[in-house]
């Protein structure tokens, strides 16, 4: 259902662009939409001219590499073959570099992008302390505890996630 609302709203942002197609805030909740939608194909072509228009408004130029960055993740996940992947994932942590350069504070941002390089099994410093860094700035904050929880279990560290999914009970 949340699929059919984001490409009704894509459809009226859509609209919006044939009044003026270069409206780079339209831009960027349109190609948002899309991404949500799931055309992500859509998204990425709307969200790549956004950019090229070159925002002068930071938080719009962040939210623009943010959801391009997203939308990358989002096709990566459906690629045909493991090089792909892969490329698209290293685009998409381009992209996050780039809006965590505007915004480094942004939580969905570091947390998404811990998710891509725990997807290209990259065990770096930045990977260790991206979701350190969220949960030092707020300790409850849902999307990075989930996320910690998760790489815990993973790791088969079930003791130490068991302890953060009982902070996240607390907070839900």
């Amino acid at each position: 259902k949340s699929k059919t609302l984001f490409l009704k709203s894509a459809s009226w942002f859509k609209k919006a662009l044939k009044l003026d197609p270069n409206d780079i805030d339209t831009l960027v909740i349109c190609g948002g939409a899309l991404c949500n939608a799931g055309k992500n194909k859509d998204a990425l072509e709307v969200l790549d001219k956004s950019i090229t228009l070159k925002p002068k408004n930071r938080v719009t130029l962040e939210n623009a590499f943010s959801n391009k960055a997203i939308t990358l993740m989002n096709l990566a996940e459906n690629a045909k073959t493991e090089k792909e992947e892969n490329k698209l994932y290293k685009r998409s942590i381009k992209c996050f570099d780039k809006a965590l350069r505007i915004n480094p504070h942004r939580v969905h941002t570091r947390v998404n992008k811990w998710f891509v390089l725990n997807e290209l099994n990259i065990k770096n410093k930045e990977y260790y302390t991206l979701l350190d860094t969220v949960l030092l700035d707020n300790p409850q904050e849902y999307y990075a505890l989930w996320a910690k929880a998760e790489y815990l279990m993973h790791i088969r560290k079930f003791k130490f996630a068991l302890k953060i999914l009982f902070i996240e009970l607390k907070i839900v």
